[in-house]
């Protein structure tokens, strides 16, 4: 099977907001329908400056696809030094299951480097994404309820 050209490379938010071109909103409307996409993206800049943030993106040529914003913290009841994707994506028909593959498996190489213990992804219940996980040794952990208040 032949895979589209993707170059996955360490970015920045800086980067990412520049030339996301929709990206994210594509990324919340599959991950989470009907929500309304309001980043913070001051938020995410401090986090990076702070070394609490690494992005990667995903480049097709010269567009970028995808990316993942990986936020590292200490879990505050087990501290557990953890790596959680807080964006994770790569755009349909730009070889999405290769280059997603490809990108978690960066991500969590990010996450160990940065003294990570346990990588997580949240992943929406019977998406595509919540499939694979389990296939690239992800188990499920916790199941996150809520409502609308």
């Amino acid at each position: 099977m032949l895979h589209a050209v993707l170059t996955i490379r360490r970015s920045s938010i800086a980067e990412l907001r520049a030339e996301e071109h929709g990206l994210v909103e594509m990324n919340m409307a599959t991950a989470q329908p009907g929500e309304p996409v309001a980043i913070d993206w001051e938020f995410y800049a401090r986090a990076e400056a702070d070394g609490a943030v690494d992005v990667l993106a995903v480049w097709g040529g010269r567009a970028l696809v995808g990316y993942c914003v990986l936020m590292h913290f200490v879990h505050p009841q087990s501290g557990v030094r953890m790596a959680t994707s807080c964006g994770l994506y790569v755009r349909p028909g730009a070889d999405a299951g290769f280059g997603l593959r490809r990108l978690i498996d960066a991500a969590g190489e990010i996450g160990r480097a940065g003294g990570g213990q346990r990588f997580s992804v949240e992943a929406a219940i019977g998406s595509p994404l919540g499939r694979m996980l389990p296939r690239l040794g992800f188990r499920a952990r916790t199941v996150n309820y809520e409502k609308v208040l």
